[in-house]
């Protein structure tokens, strides 16, 4: 039956190996938050409510690779060589501070309107969550300064290399295409709602 499951032994040889991206060496989540409630007689702090949410973690395993050469795009691709250990490598840690306003604001004894403000990534921080698994890094995949690039120069011209850097290295594309992940956290987000109590 070649290399198909063999349901009598009950084995077979795992096609592709991958850590779980959250199983993080340290992982911590610290809410700080206060609510002022309705003992102050200032129309500002009455029913507000600030909270921080700091998380940190200490990154996930990955598993490298080295990139061998080949003048056919798929080999290339199909011919990467692990190395070290299995999960033997680290991402980078991330941290992230995220900010929430609430505020509530009685309109008539009924009716009450409420405010919402969130931030997420209050400090705008660049966290690498993930990297190239040929390099290690986030800035580059390795393959522009590996030997067989300049057979693609040679083919495309001399403007290759940065159309290859936007898309692959900018905008990732072909890691996002071939893994589903992002190699960075979320940039710094601004959200605003408005509810209304009856």
């Amino acid at each position: 039956m070649g290399n198909t499951y063999n349901e009598i032994e009950s084995t077979a040889n795992p096609v592709l190996q991958s850590p779980l991206d959250n199983s993080y060496g340290f992982s911590s989540n610290v809410i700080i938050n206060y609510d002022f409630g309705s003992r102050y007689n200032n129309i500002l702090l009455n029913d507000l409510t600030i909270s921080f949410l700091f998380k940190y973690n200490s990154g996930h395993p990955y598993n490298r690779f080295s990139m061998r050469t080949s003048n056919q795009r798929i080999e290339e691709i199909m011919w990467h060589t692990p190395v070290g250990e299995f999960n033997s490598f680290t991402s980078p840690s991330i941290f992230q501070m995220d900010l929430r306003i609430q505020k509530k604001i009685s309109i008539t004894e009924k009716l009450k309107l409420g405010l919402d403000f969130r931030v997420i990534n209050l400090f705008d921080i660049v966290n690498e969550i993930n990297v190239f698994p040929t390099s290690g890094s986030t800035g580059t995949d390795g393959r522009i300064s590996s030997g067989n690039f300049d057979n693609y120069i040679e083919i495309y011209g001399e403007d290759f290399t940065r159309l290859y850097e936007i898309i692959n290295h900018d905008y990732y594309e072909e890691y996002k295409s071939a893994t589903g992940f992002n190699l960075f956290g979320p940039p710094r987000q601004i959200f605003f709602g408005i509810t209304l109590e009856y």
